[in-house]
């Protein structure tokens, strides 16, 4: 999984936003906030990758449990899927 082509990760002063252009532009009409974690994840997702590197990378980065990364990796992912904003 990556991010969708059509998105692209900016950092506007010290925060992170994805922004969508061309047609997604069109269909979304905004732009994603991103805090720290999810500035690193999207970071990581410019290429490809699996739910398994994302969590180690974030176990490795951050100080926190494998199982708590999951779900918040995961929670992430699914809003990402939620707003198109992820190729699979």
């Amino acid at each position: 999984m990556k991010l969708d082509k059509n998105f692209v990760l900016r950092r506007v002063v010290d925060n992170a936003v994805l922004v969508p252009f061309g047609q997604k532009m069109i269909d979304f009409n905004g732009m994603i906030s991103l805090n720290k974690v999810g500035a690193f994840l999207a970071e990581k997702l410019q290429e490809e990758t699996t739910l398994e590197a994302l969590v180690a990378a974030v176990v490795e980065k951050y100080d926190v449990d494998a199982e708590t990364a999951a779900a918040d990796v995961s929670r992430f992912l699914d809003e990402l899927r939620a707003n198109k904003a992820l190729a699979e």
